[in-house]
């Protein structure tokens, strides 16, 4: 009952200021309300809300991101993806999609159990909050984020590498070229053991 109530007065909370801003900035035109009004609305808003993730998350609500991700879609042709999540096994990477297979739960597993059934090894995340974290917008994609989740997107540090190649060169151009590089070499040392 504490989390629904601690829901409830954060949403009446939000719902105040934003009424308060509009309020004393009403005019007959909106176009009238000034934008420094809005704007000072948006960062109270920005701060609730960030505020209420930073305790979701250390109450366990939300998950933190893994320090490594791969990206994938279903869109993508089926042996890379088969390839991908075996790879992604070996190096205990997970493998995430956006959204659900033809919109449908039902077709999702089917395809799922597809991919994976002929080595009984991996699967396959549904995490589109990920997808925004990190900016995904093409597939395949592999994350590394020494430090796991940082809600302030904008301090997070992360390497991104595209490419449907095997994720051992993936791991291998980040330890080359990467901010992330320790993180890279202790994943492809995990893979090759």
């Amino acid at each position: 009952m504490k989390n629904k109530n601690t829901i409830f007065t954060r949403i009446v909370i939000i719902a105040l200021i934003i009424a308060l801003y509009i309020s004393t900035s009403f005019a007959a035109n909106p176009k009238e309300i000034p934008k420094q009004n809005i704007l000072d609305a948006q960062v109270a808003v920005q701060n609730i809300k960030d505020e209420y993730l930073k305790k979701a998350q250390a109450n366990g609500f939300i998950k933190k991101a893994p320090e490594t991700i791969i990206f994938v879609s279903f869109s993508m042709p089926t042996p890379s993806l088969k390839q991908i999540i075996q790879d992604a096994a070996r190096y205990q990477i997970p493998v995430v999609i956006r959204g659900l297979y033809k919109n449908s739960f039902k077709e999702t597993i089917e395809k799922i159990f597809d991919l994976v059934k002929e080595d009984n090894k991996g699967g396959v995340l549904i995490n589109p909050l990920w997808f925004k974290q990190y900016d995904i917008k093409t597939v395949p994609a592999l994350v590394i984020s020494g430090g796991g989740v940082n809600t302030n997107k904008d301090h997070q540090e992360f390497d991104v590498v595209y490419g449907n190649i095997p994720i051992k060169k993936l791991l291998k151009i980040i330890v080359e070229r990467g901010s992330e590089a320790k993180a890279a070499q202790n994943i492809l040392n995990r893979g090759n053991s």
